[in-house]
């Protein structure tokens, strides 16, 4: 099946165009595969911090990072600087960077796409604080993109901690003096692989993948599963750029569609995750006595939200009832037992501090998620508008809301 696919006439010109662009365009870290690990990054920001290593940067680079995230605040770095990665805590855990020196300590975690999980951050935080008692301390969280501001409030799990993007590292990079040309060299090809990040894709190669992908919508799952290390060349090059488009490309394409259509519909935006999660709630929602929930992520604390979970491979609609604090618990148990008496869920009443998924609909099934998503954007756009229109959660929120309203 792999080898008729390659010699399809249709990837010959991907192919081609991938070997023209990988000759123009060399990149260590991308002859190697670095670029998409985590860990990889931690270690490379890790020697750029050091001010004793190869460089040449000395403390500029450390610098102008802390100044980006704690702006007009007087920070002595001190002089014996040393930087670790994966520095063990207490618990077992591991801090992906610690800058330390005999009056200063640093955290920066690191997460290059992923999420805050199992309260790390305020485990780091609380950790270096009892470690490093008689030391000035920052905290910064690092990501791909920008969190929102609600998680950094005093009830979030990022509370303490300052926001720093891999783009605003890219731009530092960008602005930064080298003197030794080697050095120099390999900090410019890891800047290139940073703003790959934020630019899209090259509409010559998304044109080309989303073509040989309609044509082979039969082997799209076994495009998918297959594991590039069997591969050698520019056929790995060629079905590599093939997953990445059937993957996080694909599923971008349709988040900025969703996003459109949550504007001109009658919805307020709360909260948006990537192009993955985008969490509303009607206008016409009477939302003023139910807004209590704990999490940080929601604007106004709404208890009660829709929810478009935007996957590798389906599009679902969800309804969900967020945690609270303690204090409000009967509160949300008042709300869902008002969702059980309307006869929409027969599911168990989730504890307060659960989230509690009362209803799924799916907007793009999995069997249906290519044919649908590889075609023009007015025909995906149509597809989901008129399931969200068809869709009784609008209503059935709506109709939540008023009957809880009148019951308090």
């Amino acid at each position: 099946m792999l080898e008729n696919l390659l010699k399809d006439e249709k990837i010959v010109p991907l192919t081609e165009y991938l070997e023209q662009k990988k000759n123009e365009d060399f990149n260590i870290f991308k002859v190697l595969r670095l670029q998409d690990y985590e860990v990889r990054h931690s270690n490379f920001l890790a020697w750029l911090f050091d001010p004793k290593a190869s460089h040449g940067l000395g403390t500029n680079f450390l610098e102008t990072c802390l100044q980006a995230c704690f702006d007009n605040e007087d920070i002595l770095i001190g002089k014996e600087i040393k930087v670790e990665t994966e520095y063990p805590t207490n618990e077992g855990r591991r801090i992906d960077i610690l800058i330390h020196s005999e009056n200063f300590v640093c955290v920066i975690e690191n997460k290059y796409g992923s999420e805050e999980h199992n309260g790390q951050c305020k485990h780091y935080k609380e950790f270096i604080e009892n470690e490093f008692k008689d030391k000035s301390k920052k905290f910064i969280f690092l990501d791909i993109h920008e969190s929102s501001g609600e998680q950094f409030d005093e009830c979030g799990p990022l509370y303490g901690y300052k926001s720093l993007t891999y783009n605003k590292i890219y731009k530092i990079l960008e602005e930064l003096n080298h003197e030794n040309k080697i050095q120099s060299e390999i900090i410019k090809q890891y800047a290139v692989i940073l703003r790959e990040k934020y630019e899209n894709i090259d509409n010559k190669i998304f044109e080309l993948c989303k073509d040989i992908c309609f044509s082979h919508k039969d082997k799209i799952e076994f495009l998918r599963q297959l594991d590039l290390k069997s591969l050698q060349g520019i056929s790995s090059e060629a079905i590599g750029m093939l997953q990445n488009f059937l993957g996080s490309y694909l599923q971008d394409s349709v988040g900025k569609i969703i996003k459109e259509i949550i504007n001109t519909l009658e919805l307020t935006l709360l909260y948006q995750y990537k192009q993955e999660i985008f969490r509303c709630i009607p206008k016409k929602a009477d939302i003023d006595k139910i807004s209590f929930s704990s999490y940080p992520d929601v604007k106004n604390g709404q208890i009660i939200i829709l929810a478009f979970n935007n996957q590798i491979n389906n599009l679902s609609l969800e309804l969900l009832v967020l945690p609270c604090d303690e204090q409000r618990s009967k509160d949300r148990a008042v709300l869902c037992e008002t969702i059980k008496k309307l006869h929409i869920n027969n599911s168990r009443i989730s504890k307060h501090t659960q989230w509690w998924k009362v209803i799924k609909e799916e907007i793009i099934s999995e069997n249906e998620y290519y044919e649908i998503a590889l075609g023009s954007n007015d025909e995906i756009r149509n597809h989901i508008e008129e399931k969200v229109k068809n869709s009784q959660l609008i209503k059935k929120i709506i109709e939540i809301t008023e009957k809880y309203n009148s019951q308090v």
